[in-house]
């Protein structure tokens, strides 16, 4: 079992951290659901040529896979890299405490950006709604930015383009009882925010990255990302300022 697997629950930590300096880790923020990490190999199956078929959550039962050869995203440590032509990962077990938008949620991407970023990093998908979503990408300008497609009642949030380099994407929504409120933040600077958004009921079902899950194909060459993730998140609940730096200050930690 890896060191990660081994990490002391929240409840307990806090008790000890003070007392014996216990530096900080996601896994002291309640509310954690699910932790793709290439930090933690183990969770990685690759064969010689380094070419990705499974990433395993560290959270729940689940794995991003990916079955066909030409597909598959390729690990060099500590990066997971798709290549922006045909690369893609999908999780049809999405975490239980996720699967109704109708709560508040936060979905993380951990990601190094290439020079002209383009392409889906995240998408969580209702294939039974209509195909409705919410997806973190970088539109054809190359901004990093949020879409919730919700039949009728679509919300876009578009940030601007990012440096090249290592950056976390949060996006953070409100619950039902406070209007779904979407807000884009990129290391934890807010760049846009709505007031609101629709459709809180859908079912969620599936879970993509590098790429948008475009009705079961893959074949347009803009929904495929060219950036090497190392972290994807996601949280039960909304985080506030100081969880959000604190994610943002552990992930450069380690860069």
């Amino acid at each position: 079992m890896s060191v990660l697997k081994n990490m002391l629950q929240p409840a307990l930590r806090s008790v000890l951290k003070s007392a014996l300096d216990i530096p900080f880790t996601p896994f002291d923020i309640a509310g954690l659901i699910g932790w793709n990490t290439t930090y933690d190999p183990s969770t990685i199956t690759y064969n010689e040529s380094n070419l990705v078929s499974a990433w395993a959550n560290l959270n729940e039962a689940s794995s991003f896979t990916q079955g066909t050869t030409e597909l598959k995203p390729t690990y060099s440590a500590p990066f997971l890299t798709f290549d922006g032509t045909s690369d893609y990962m999908q999780d049809d077990t999405v975490p239980p405490s996720i699967a109704n938008w109708t709560s508040a949620r936060t979905y993380i991407v951990n990601v190094e950006v290439a020079t002209t970023p383009v392409g889906s990093l995240f998408e969580i998908e209702a294939t039974s709604s209509n195909f409705r979503d919410e997806r973190i990408f970088f539109n054809a300008s190359n901004q990093i930015s949020f879409i919730s497609n919700h039949g009728d009642d679509d919300v876009e949030l578009t940030g601007s383009q990012p440096s090249a380099g290592m950056h976390t994407f949060f996006v953070t929504v409100k619950s039902n009882t406070d209007n779904r409120v979407p807000t884009l933040y990129q290391d934890n600077t807010s760049l846009a925010t709505a007031t609101s958004m629709g459709a809180g009921s859908i079912v969620p079902n599936s879970l993509t990255i590098g790429a948008k899950a475009d009705g079961g194909g893959y074949l347009i060459p803009a929904n495929f990302t060219n950036c090497s993730m190392k972290d994807i998140m996601l949280f039960n609940k909304t985080l506030d300022t100081t969880e959000r730096a604190n994610i943002t200050a552990f992930f450069r930690s380690r860069d």
